[in-house]
């Protein structure tokens, strides 16, 4: 964390005319971007970086091993300069129609008309009519990227601002990454539009599973995987941590029968049974009595908690 820190510290541009630190010249999640300035996600994350080395740098100061790490780097010139830096990095506002710009530009850029693209049967087909320069200069995006924020931090942003950005990006998006879809289809049932995000997460099942046999040709998508994961349990299982609370929000697709999975938090193993009607949260190790939230209420689970409600999609 710290070295990453004292990269970003290295990485930032000072804008004398702003009074700001930016980051240019970069690549964000959105591969058909290149050489941006101030893309959202990763000034963001890059704040986050060195928010997090100071809170670390407080947290250690004065242990074994803050003074084993100390004997590597250091740490007071990397506290110092991250100091100096972190308010001043610049983070894009959500404008009057509550959108995030995805970087300095991407707003301005011209439109055209994406419907073959978004109906294409196989991935990259946009690639045949436009270079890679044509399409770093148009609004269309191989994947998420704004959005890819709102996965890592699924409270920060109200759903307002997540519905715009949301809709207006996904309007623009071609899914041409495998890595785009199950993003997409956890936003898309966090914001409420439930049907959307279980059509979403069928087409990123069927990257690998589906009928066209050539998708897989140079490999699984490992990724992706993982994604479908995500969308199963961050998703319409709604099992996030807000950084305070583990919440606990599910919305089954109308033919799943139920859903049985195990996540660890705070030292517990924990078990969950979701069926239509009925949700039964296990602690299976563990001796912490611990503090959930499900849906706006907040529970305690000693050991066996049961919670009886519809959770299939309305």
């Amino acid at each position: 964390v710290f070295e990453t820190a004292k990269f970003w510290c290295s990485r930032v541009e000072w804008n004398e005319k702003k009074h700001q630190y930016e980051i240019c010249d970069v690549i964000g999640p959105d591969e058909y971007k290149e050489h941006v300035n101030n893309n959202f996600y990763t000034n963001f994350m890059a704040k986050w970086n060195i928010e997090l080395a100071l809170k670390y740098y407080q947290e250690l100061k004065g242990s074994d091993v803050f003074n084993k790490i100390r004997k590597i780097i250091d740490l007071d010139e990397i506290y110092a300069k991250c100091t100096d830096i972190v308010d001043k990095i610049y983070i894009a506002a959500p404008n009057e129609d509550y959108l995030i710009p995805q970087d300095d530009t991407y707003l301005q850029l011209p439109t055209i008309d994406l419907t073959k693209y978004k109906n294409q049967i196989n991935i990259g087909s946009i690639s045949n009519d436009y270079n890679m320069e044509q399409l770093s200069k148009i609004q269309v995006s191989k994947q998420a990227d704004v959005l890819v924020l709102f996965l890592n931090f699924y409270n920060l942003y109200s759903d307002k601002i997540k519905k715009a950005n949301y809709e207006y990006y996904e309007s623009k998006c071609l899914h041409d990454s495998s890595l785009s879809l199950s993003t997409y289809s956890i936003i898309a049932k966090e914001i409420g539009d439930i049907n959307k995000s279980y059509e979403l997460f069928k087409k990123c099942c069927q990257i690998d599973l589906g009928e066209n046999m050539q998708s897989s040709d140079t490999g699984i998508h490992a990724a992706s995987l993982a994604g479908i994961w995500q969308a199963i349990v961050y998703g319409f299982c709604g099992v996030r941590f807000d950084g305070t609370n583990l919440n606990v929000n599910p919305r089954l697709p109308n033919n799943w029968h139920g859903i049985d999975f195990n996540i660890y938090y705070q030292g517990c193993k924990i078990n969950f049974n979701i069926k239509a009607d009925e949700m039964k949260i296990t602690r299976l190790s563990g001796e912490n009595s611990l503090a959930l939230m499900i849906a706006t209420k907040k529970y305690q689970l000693d050991k066996v908690l049961y919670v009886k409600e519809n959770f299939k999609i309305s």
